[in-house]
């Protein structure tokens, strides 16, 4: 197994330890935590390669879900004025770790008191594809944990593992919420078959409310629910920062199955003065239509062909064009009302 793997394994492993609640006093939690964590990462962390590849597994985790995501996408942007905290202090790694990652950092002597550098944004950059695309079997990670052999010092620890694989495999469906996102991008992802490039590597969530969160955040909204089937990810929820996030760090490509897509609309668009009637609310998915004024629907239609009539509509209005349709009787002209999408769109991860 590569030493890339194996790293994988642990910090999986390392994040199970620290998501779970050992029944001790609460000043004892941490303490059986931490010694759980020792004593994993002794036993399989053996060559000098190993601790390297986990040490730098952690740090590009750390990086995307803590430090600054804009240097980890090009690390040219970073300077050491940039690199500061909100409080103006120079960022350090013990600023940006969370307790179960510094703690097993400190274990492999790791300086969490140096500087994060501009180095360690580049290698972040060119690791994070590898680390998002990863697929992890949860057999293989009982085998490791087995070997770790953790439950000789919590035994409801161990249980809890092997009752259930969910806590050692990997998340079947993730979610990824965008806010204040171009109407080119919802107009492209509101298409069933089209594939969506996320190699780079990118922050996603197994917990809904969390990304819709950060859709909700203004502007056009976007929620993508990924099946992920094969496993894909590296799981970092309670190695990062921010646990409550439920962060997984993920890398591939999605294939567009459906959408639900709301926008509102106005008739008789003036620039100067705005929409000056009552708003036409749209709602569409690859085979249904519904728009309504107020309480009144005033165009409805299922099992309709979606580039005959559905994607014409879309592009016209997504694109800051009108858009002219009949209904019963008469003729309407409409043009979407600036930053009013909501996208949620269903996908594979491939």
């Amino acid at each position: 197994m590569s030493a890339a793997k194996t790293a994988i394994i642990v910090a999986r492993i390392l994040n199970q330890i620290y998501k779970f609640m050992p029944n001790v006093n609460p000043r004892q939690m941490k303490y059986k935590q931490d010694q759980m964590a020792n004593q994993m990462l002794a036993k399989l962390l053996k060559t000098d390669e190993e601790k390297k590849a986990f040490i730098n597994t952690i740090l590009t985790m750390t990086l995307l879900t803590s430090g600054a995501v804009d240097f980890v996408r090009d690390p040219e942007l970073w300077s050491p004025e940039k690199s500061v905290n909100k409080d103006g202090v120079k960022r350090r790694w013990s600023h940006i770790l969370s307790h179960g990652s510094e703690k097993a950092l400190d274990v492999l002597r790791f300086p969490t008191y140096e500087l994060v550098t501009k180095e360690q944004y580049q290698l972040a950059n060119k690791l994070l594809p590898m680390v998002g695309s990863t697929v992890i079997s949860s057999s293989e990670v009982m085998e490791a944990f087995t070997k770790a052999d953790v439950g000789s010092i919590n035994s409801d620890f161990k249980d809890r593992m092997v009752s259930d694989e969910k806590y050692l495999g990997s998340e079947k469906v993730l979610y990824r919420g965008l806010h204040s996102m171009p109407a080119s991008v919802v107009k492209f992802l509101a298409n069933p078959g089209a594939s969506w490039d996320m190699s780079r590597g990118v922050s996603t969530s197994y917990d809904y409310n969390s990304a819709e969160g950060f859709m909700n955040k203004g502007g056009n909204g976007i929620i993508l629910h990924m099946k992920n089937e094969t496993g894909r990810g590296f799981t970092a929820d309670a190695l990062s920062k921010y646990k409550p996030e439920r962060e997984v760090i993920l890398s591939g490509k999605i294939i567009v199955e459906d959408f639900t897509l709301t926008m509102y609309a106005g008739e008789e668009f003036d620039p100067n003065i705005g929409f000056d009637d009552e708003l036409i609310k749209i709602e569409c998915n690859k085979s249904f239509i519904l728009m309504r004024k107020g309480l009144k629907v005033i165009y409805g239609k299922r099992n309709v062909d979606f580039n005959s009539e559905i994607k014409p509509m879309l592009d016209a209005l997504l694109s800051e064009q009108s858009f002219e349709f009949e209904s019963k009787g008469k003729t309407y002209k409409i043009k979407m009302l600036d930053k009013s999408a909501t996208l949620k769109v269903t996908a594979t991860i491939s």
